[in-house]
């Protein structure tokens, strides 16, 4: 979908014609934002919005087209995603089974909608989840 080796922000939406910010504060049902960025060595995908079934296959070629740069670190930053479903949680899996021997997984869930599904499902034990995209990073 969308990328940028400038390291500057990128933004996608399930219509690539009418992206959604990560700053609008409610997105349209069945909408999704996505920006991806650096910092440092990291590139960082901070998503909004929902993450179901009708999102889903976005959330994962994002995740898929950051992962074929192979970063050292990939941070998914979930803190602005306001519904988080079992399609979700797949693919933080499959983000950390498909990434490369030296790139680390690191999920930012500092809000009820993500962190409560990954703890439910006691993802939290196999995948690195953080408070911040700070504390991700350090």
């Amino acid at each position: 979908m969308a990328g940028s080796d400038s390291g500057d922000p990128v933004w996608t939406g399930v219509n690539p014609m009418a992206p959604v910010p990560l700053d609008t504060p409610n997105p349209t049902l069945g909408q999704l934002g996505i920006r991806v960025y650096r910092r440092g060595d990291a590139e960082v995908l901070a998503v909004s919005g929902e993450v179901d079934h009708g999102t889903a296959a976005e959330f994962r070629e994002e995740i898929t087209r950051c992962l074929k740069t192979a970063p050292p670190v990939l941070v998914l930053d979930l803190h602005g995603v306001s519904f988080f479903s079992s399609v979700g949680l797949s693919a933080l899996v499959e983000a950390q089974e498909g990434a490369a021997p030296d790139t680390a997984v690191r999920i930012v869930a500092d809000n009820r909608a993500v962190r409560r599904p990954i703890e439910a499902t006691a993802l939290d034990q196999v995948l690195s989840v953080f408070s911040s995209v700070d504390e991700a990073l350090s």
